[in-house]
């Protein structure tokens, strides 16, 4: 295998290039907007599970009537009623929700761009 060796040089700095009127990236949902979104096309009284790094997280309405049934802690962020558990235990808590016939929804991602 041949190597190679270069001599970098980090004392001087290197010239970068300016960009004029370019538009900035258009702005992201907030997780907030996305779950709504997402409820929209749920049926009617669901529960939506919503992937946020590694939990899962209900809000909103939602989270008021999943705390009941799964001995979790109701949270509010930014206003907005939330509880969440870890993605390694969802299907337990699905199991929960599930045996007193509610109805479970449940969405993997971040918000899409607008």
């Amino acid at each position: 295998m041949n190597q190679q060796q270069f001599d970098l040089d980090f004392s001087t700095p290197v010239a970068t290039e300016t960009r004029q009127n370019t538009a900035p990236p258009p702005p992201r949902l907030s997780y907030w907007e996305h779950y709504q979104r997402v409820k929209t096309q749920l049926p009617s009284g669901a529960i939506l599970f919503y992937r946020v790094g590694d939990f899962y997280e209900v809000m909103g309405e939602d989270a008021i009537k999943a705390v009941v049934h799964m001995n979790v802690k109701l949270n509010e962020r930014d206003g907005v009623k939330t509880c969440g558990v870890p993605f390694h235990a969802l299907d337990a808590y699905l199991a929960k929700l599930i045996r007193v016939n509610c109805t479970v929804a449940v969405c993997d991602g971040l918000p899409p761009l607008q």
